[in-house]
């Protein structure tokens, strides 16, 4: 048991007969036990978790080759397709492409083409 003086120095000093009241120091083996099974438990959970670490770090350094290639490559398409969006943006470009999309002006077009090379 564990005796501290009590809540002032000037405390009276103790006599025969007096009661005495204490607290059980505390027990250093309370938290070794917890620890040890939480340091166990740690040790299991890195060596499931090994394998999916070396595997993302596969990963990364895989990415680390080939992501910048595909990042160009992706810049370019968008640019590409914005310089096609663009052709088709303006109002003739936009008639052109309504009036190739109708299927009765492209058989016109066809009939005329087949009937001008017979001639």
């Amino acid at each position: 048991m564990l005796l501290t003086p009590g809540p002032s120095h000037d405390s009276p000093a103790l006599v025969a007969g007096d009661v005495v009241q204490g607290e059980m120091p505390f027990d250093l083996s309370d938290l070794i036990q917890p620890a040890g099974e939480a340091l166990t438990r740690r040790k299991q959970l890195v060596t499931q978790l090994g394998p999916v670490l070396t595997r993302l770090d596969c990963m990364s350094k895989k990415l680390e080759v080939d992501l910048p290639p595909l990042v160009t490559n992706a810049n370019k398409f968008l640019v590409d397709g914005d310089a096609v969006v663009a052709n088709f943006n303006p109002p003739e470009s936009r008639e052109r492409l309504t009036d190739a999309r109708q299927p009765a002006v492209s058989s016109e077009n066809l009939k005329v083409v087949s009937t001008t090379r017979r001639l």
